[in-house]
């Protein structure tokens, strides 16, 4: 979408820069421009401003953030974040980009809002004068800049997780960060292919999308399976079980408790 010959010829573009993930699974973060004459930037939209965790060797470093320098000049063109879920690699950034990009609006799902202003309560300062928009894929497309942006869900392991159906005035976009095909979702939301399918008539000219194992052939299973599973170890149970999981696996976590209930 993005070529030397639109800049030469002074025709509208729109241009896609990583500012984390590209290659791997960690620091998400893309930047979404468009051009309207050829050469100067109207409008910027941000997808995701994830963490990246450091490896074995990266000795003394906590958190590894994307670099916002990039955008730090470019702040009167940012019309706002989307945040596509809430998994740390994708939101666990914002308190470390805001506070330098002048704390532009964040849009996300509700239970993704949550998670985000716990995050920023805990850094003095960065919940004042920080603005959410709440996110319902339902009823809610919405515009940044010359973006016209319709939500969908798609399913991943956290709830409340979405993908992006991108308008702009060169051709449609499509991002979808983390997600699965999950049939039987444990919160009974499936992926909403048809309204994905529906939308893509109009054409698509570029999709980012990221399917963890997607290289290999067959299917993963569904996250109700797991529920089965724990019904399982509990029947035959001698004593305490322990089940540990991360923090927003709130389904998993509602799956524990309801086979906890269930077998006494």
């Amino acid at each position: 979408m993005t070529t030397e010959k639109n800049a030469t010829e002074n025709k509208p573009y729109v241009r896609v820069v990583p500012l984390g993930s590209a290659g791997h699974v960690n620091r998400n973060m893309f930047v979404y421009e468009y051009y309207a004459d050829g050469k100067n930037i109207q409008d910027i939209m941000i997808i995701d401003c994830g963490v990246e965790f450091p490896d074995s060797e990266q000795l003394g470093i906590d958190l590894i953030i994307p670099d916002s320098s990039y955008l730090e000049d470019k702040i009167d063109k940012i019309r706002g974040i989307i945040i596509t879920h809430a998994h740390e690699d994708h939101y666990g950034a914002l308190p470390f980009v805001l506070k330098n990009i002048g704390k532009p609006k964040v849009y996300a799902a509700k239970l993704v809002i949550g998670f985000i202003k716990n995050r920023l309560s805990q850094y003095e300062g960065m919940l004042n004068g920080q603005s959410f928009h709440e996110i319902i894929p339902e009823i809610d497309p919405f515009d940044l800049g010359a973006f016209h942006i319709t939500p969908f869900r798609v399913n991943h392991s956290v709830p409340d997780t979405l993908g992006m159906f991108i308008e702009s005035p060169v051709g449609n976009l499509v991002h979808a960060a983390d997600f699965k095909f999950d049939w039987t979702p444990v919160d009974g939301k499936q992926f909403e292919i048809g309204k994905l399918a529906r939308l893509s008539e109009k054409g698509v000219k570029l999709l980012c999308s990221d399917s963890l194992g997607s290289e290999k052939e067959g299917y993963t299973k569904s996250e109700i399976t797991i529920g089965e599973t724990f019904d399982k170890v509990m029947e035959t149970a001698q004593g305490q079980v322990f089940i540990t999981t991360i923090s927003s696996n709130i389904s998993r976590m509602q799956q524990a408790i309801n086979s906890s209930m269930k077998h006494g």
